[in-house]
């Protein structure tokens, strides 16, 4: 009798050396990711406390102002791995396996032991203490929530006991393993932690709040700045510092990108363009828009989701590159240094805007959350770019009308032309037009043909340095006058090694070829 009290009061104490180390690790907490602390002492102290085997074990918090849970699991879960695998934030090379998930009291309403009724803001959180047998309703029970693939991996758990507890905004469920029967005193074991958690309830949201107005903050202005970058573009090649950007951006708000890319899609060509930043190197390739690309894009606008992932791992992975190899028709070494350097398994992920997709790449899958804010980049660059391409429209539109204004004031000039001198105003005309709408120049000229004296009559207007030095005689209106002009003339036979003419073709007989030829003149 004396041993068996003294075994009890042995149990006693580990139990509550355990509870205090729960308790303490809640009250200490500050960042809201320490939460992870408190699952491992609640994990070891379950083992220590002498608990019936079990697979795994979730601490829930629920935010009743929000009407959401969020579902911290540890332990060694199969199912939640496959059905699941971008929720952990914890893997288990690393310690115990952990992961987070977060869904609204709509998506487990039909969870066995879950009455949504009562816990809302109102009707408060009841204290209950439950115990229930998974079975194959339960199971089907749960496809809307966790998709087709429960079926089968669900089956696993049926005819095997859960335990949950309640305390507060609380919960703590244990999965036992197969065979394993909860008794009351389970039941009391999983309360006492169940109560200790609770103390850094407040806390936890505390900081959760304040880490979620950080984080707000980081994203507006990094939204601003990629907004910024977009806006003062000049011509779609700067395209490439934006995916740079990005990268950065990326990565500093956590999402550890192997790749991001930017995919404008022409529909009038057919084609896709893509920049795209990886490892300090830019890349700008347009290709072929694929068929499976445009079904993918309808069936994502059809059903609403704006984003859409795909794994690829092994050999998988190298096929992947071998056909971006080919594809863009790249360098033998692109396959080799891909692999070498890429995550595997690669996920990419890609974020849908008006003009085509946003794309990261990453060797963990991104979450709801983090897809989330990318999509908001996604939209960000959307305005901006649509503003870009406005204003080079605009632009665009505006410098017709100033080529056409130009070019009618050459054609009134011209018609209004009394006498040969008057060519002049047609100069000054031209000058004035090509200034407008062409880069800086120093000077043009003019050339007349006159096929009936087989001449060259060329009129010059501008800055022509060595006309102005040797020619002077040439010139009628020099530099005190306006801007300097010059004219002179010479026959075909004096121009026949000039190779921007050809005049053979430009006699009487044959008349004046219509050829519109444009040429620069090189060192030869």
């Amino acid at each position: 009798m004396a041993n068996r009290d003294l075994f009890g009061l042995n149990r006693a104490l580990q139990r509550d050396r355990a509870v205090e180390r729960v308790r303490a690790e809640a009250s200490g907490m500050s960042q809201s990711d320490d939460i992870v602390r408190v699952l491992d002492a609640i994990w070891e102290g379950f083992h220590a406390v002498g608990m019936p085997p079990f697979e795994f074990s979730t601490v829930q918090v629920v935010n009743p102002e929000s009407d959401t849970f969020l579902d911290y699991g540890f332990g060694y879960s199969e199912m939640i791995w496959k059905l699941r695998p971008e929720w952990f934030i914890r893997q288990a090379a690393e310690g115990v396996p952990v992961w987070r998930g977060e869904y609204g009291f709509e998506d487990i309403r039909v969870i066995a032991w879950f009455d949504a009724e009562t816990w809302s803001r109102e009707s408060g959180w009841p204290r209950q203490r439950n115990v229930y047998v998974v079975d194959e309703a339960t199971i089907e029970s749960l496809v809307p929530f966790w998709g087709e693939a429960i079926r089968e991996e669900g089956k696993v758990h049926i005819g095997r006991s859960h335990l949950v507890v309640k305390s507060g905004w609380i919960v703590i469920e244990v999965l036992g393993d197969k065979g394993t029967t909860f008794r009351d005193e389970h039941l009391d074991i999983v309360e006492a932690f169940t109560e200790a958690a609770t103390i850094g309830y407040a806390r936890y949201f505390d900081l959760r709040r304040v880490e979620q107005q950080n984080r707000e903050l980081t994203i507006q202005n990094a939204l601003e700045r990629v907004r910024n970058k977009a806006l003062a573009m000049q011509q779609t090649e700067q395209l490439s510092g934006i995916v740079e950007m990005l990268f950065a951006e990326f990565y500093s708000l956590g999402f550890s990108p192997w790749r991001t890319s930017i995919n404008i899609y022409n529909q009038d060509r057919g084609t896709v363009r893509g920049w795209g930043y990886r490892d300090g190197e830019i890349e700008n390739v347009e290709r072929p828009v694929i068929e499976s690309e445009l079904k993918e894009r309808k069936e994502a606008r059809l059903s609403g989701v704006p984003w859409f992932t795909r794994r690829r791992e092994g050999p998988d992975l190298g096929d992947h590159f071998e056909q971006i190899k080919n594809r863009y028709g790249l360098a033998e070494s692109f396959v080799e240094e891909a692999l070498r350097t890429s995550p595997d398994p690669l996920y990419t992920q890609f974020i849908y805007h008006s003009r085509g997709t946003m794309m990261v790449a990453t060797g963990k899958q991104m979450t709801e959350v983090e897809l989330t804010e990318v999509k908001r980049f996604a939209d960000a660059f959307d305005f901006a770019f649509t503003r870009f391409l406005d204003l080079q429209k605009a632009e665009a539109q505006a410098k017709a009308a100033a080529r056409q204004a130009a070019v009618d004031r050459v054609r009134a000039e011209a018609t209004a032309m009394r006498s040969t001198l008057d060519f002049i105003r047609v100069l000054d005309a031209l000058w004035s037009g090509l200034k407008r709408i062409l880069s800086p120049f120093s000077f043009f000229e003019a050339q007349i043909v006159d096929l009936e004296t087989e001449r060259f009559w060329e009129y010059g207007i501008g800055n022509n340095p060595v006309l102005l030095q040797k020619g002077r005689d040439l010139l009628i209106r020099d530099e005190t006058e306006g801007i300097p002009a010059w004219s002179y003339s010479y026959s075909f036979e004096e121009m026949k090694n000039d190779p921007m003419m050809d005049v053979s073709s430009w006699s009487r007989d044959s008349g004046w070829s219509k050829q519109s030829q444009t040429f620069q003149i090189d060192a030869a």
